[in-house]
């Protein structure tokens, strides 16, 4: 948070060598967009919705659920996926 605010390294008192990959992460951004239809937004109930689970894994979900209804009126971000794993 303080690396956001604008402090620096060495405000608070690390250094580049010091520091240590141990894990990573990929975000993937699941999309109602259709590309038959030049990646405009689809719309529709969705009929099944499997939710990924365990450790490491996060959804940041909107209508992601059976009987969800995805409108044409809002972003077509169906959900956020987030994995992390130690390295």
């Amino acid at each position: 948070m303080m690396i956001a605010a604008g402090a620096t390294l060495e405000d608070l008192s690390l250094h580049q060598d010091t520091i240590s990959v141990n894990g990573v992460s990929m975000q993937c951004r699941v999309t109602t967009e259709d590309p038959a239809e030049d990646f405009r937004p689809d719309t529709g109930t969705l009929e099944v919705f499997r939710a990924p689970g365990g450790f490491g894994i996060r959804l940041d979900d909107g209508p992601g659920y059976p009987g969800g209804t995805i409108s044409p009126y809002y972003d077509s971000l169906l959900m956020k996926l987030i994995c992390t794993a130690r390295t």
